[in-house]
């Protein structure tokens, strides 16, 4: 899962984070605040292109299926050489003065590099694990990461003196999956898991908001606290989904302290839901239910009085799901479907629910400027983009082996990728300009 943390940056540092947070990952409402998601681990490390359909005849038809041309040089990457050698996860982070940082581990040295000429600094030398990533307003990274030697969740800062380590919490084997949000005050906020024998006993929230770390347990009992995601609101103040015994669960900071409940009908399946907060303040959460035949639903509102719906033609959900919210406050998401082997896309821009199966794939991440203006990252080759006409495939660099991509938009809705190529041991980054990469 260390890769669902590390890419937890571009649509989470990978429309972003990522946390390697759980996410899904969400664009920024206001353009002047940073870009940043993270990927989901896909469970797919084998060197076989598992993105579908590659006929390379000319597809022409003006039906919602994929387009695999491979005649039109537009989706071809123009791509930029990072670093070579043998990379474990991808992130990438967008600041809002434009600078572009590319994270990923090699060996025991978690590496942060510069775009300006593909320099990169040594954040952090440690057995690490499943590390979350954040911006600030800016432009500084903040990781928070998992400390094998000492079952301990540690920090670590972006700073004009270096990178500054702190040790967050170290009460019991904590810390295992995280994710990490700077708000506006530039005060940090986690939410991670505590572990027993590698089985999930609670989750934990942590905050430098009084000037030092203050750690506090939010839920705990038996397979309680997996995959945690952590939202913040317009003030600050957090609110996240994990994975309790037997459901979802909601917990939010209040006035008068924490508020938990569980999702309606939610069913926990040890895997991520979608968590973000729209334009107007609005809590919204994509999660696994135990509807028949449909398996998500989604809940939206104001935290302690969310109303909820159950999204129609989302059968067979497999292991990915992700979402995001548009500046039109649509909600889009997509999943794998283990009977179709496919990518799913839905969203609620009609305000009833449109799904459809897409394509071939297993969908790791989702970013959206609107409607009109989608994409989808795969677990393999490239990903899938709606620009208006429909679906297309679009390759970052056909006939190469691509793992961990990881995906985020800058302020003018440009597109840029990291992902590691294994055929070449190559760590790469490429960028979009309007319609072509």
């Amino acid at each position: 899962m260390f890769i669902k943390r590390l890419l937890t940056l571009v649509f989470c540092l990978f429309f972003s984070a990522i946390v390697f947070g759980g996410c899904g990952c969400e664009d920024v409402p206001d353009p002047g605040d940073p870009t940043f998601c993270i990927l989901p681990d896909t469970g797919d490390d084998d060197d076989d292109d598992d993105t579908g359909d590659d006929d390379t005849s000319d597809d022409d038809s003006d039906d919602d299926t994929v387009d695999d041309d491979t005649d039109d040089d537009d989706d071809e990457a123009e791509v930029a050489y990072v670093d070579g050698g043998g990379f474990s996860g991808a992130a990438l982070a967008l600041s809002s003065a434009g600078d572009i940082y590319v994270v990923s581990v090699k060996a025991r040295e978690m590496r942060v590099y510069s775009a300006d000429a593909w320099d990169y600094e040594v954040a952090v030398f440690d057995v690490l694990a499943n590390p979350a990533v954040a911006l600030d307003g800016d432009g500084r990274l903040h990781l928070s990461y998992y400390d094998w030697f000492g079952n301990r969740l540690l920090y670590a800062a972006q700073t004009d003196r270096g990178w500054d380590t702190q040790v967050v919490d170290e009460d019991g084997d904590v810390g295992h999956y995280s994710a990490i949000a700077v708000d506006g005050d530039g005060h940090v906020h986690i939410a991670y898991n505590k572990e027993v024998s590698r089985t999930s006993i609670g989750v934990r929230y942590a905050t430098d908001a009084g000037g030092s770390w203050a750690t506090e347990n939010i839920d705990s009992g038996q397979d309680v606290g997996s995959f945690p995601a952590l939202a913040l609101d317009a003030d600050g103040a957090p609110c996240l989904t994990y994975n309790g015994a037997d459901e979802i669960m909601l917990a939010c900071l209040e006035d008068k302290g924490w508020t938990n409940q569980a999702l309606p009908d939610s069913y926990a399946n040890q895997r991520d839901s979608g968590l973000a907060f729209d334009g107007d303040g609005d809590l919204h959460v994509v999660y696994l239910s135990t509807d028949t035949p449909d398996k998500l639903r989604h809940a939206y509102g104001v935290p302690g009085s969310l109303t909820d719906e159950s999204i129609a033609d989302t059968p067979t959900v497999g292991d990915t799901l992700a979402m995001t919210i548009d500046a039109d406050k649509v909600v889009h998401f997509t999943y794998y479907n283990y009977s179709l082997a496919g990518v799913m896309y839905g969203n609620n821009a009609a305000k009833d629910w449109t799904v459809a199966n897409i394509g071939s794939g297993t969908p790791v991440f989702i970013a959206a400027n609107d409607v009109d203006d989608v994409v989808i990252s795969l677990g393999g080759l490239g990903v899938f983009r709606q620009a208006g006409a429909g679906w297309s495939q679009q390759y970052f660099d056909r006939g190469f082996t691509v793992q961990d991509v990881a995906l985020a938009a800058d302020a003018a809705g440009n597109l840029h990728a990291v992902y590691f190529d294994s055929t070449f041991q190559a760590l790469t980054y490429a960028r979009q300009n309007g319609g072509a990469w």
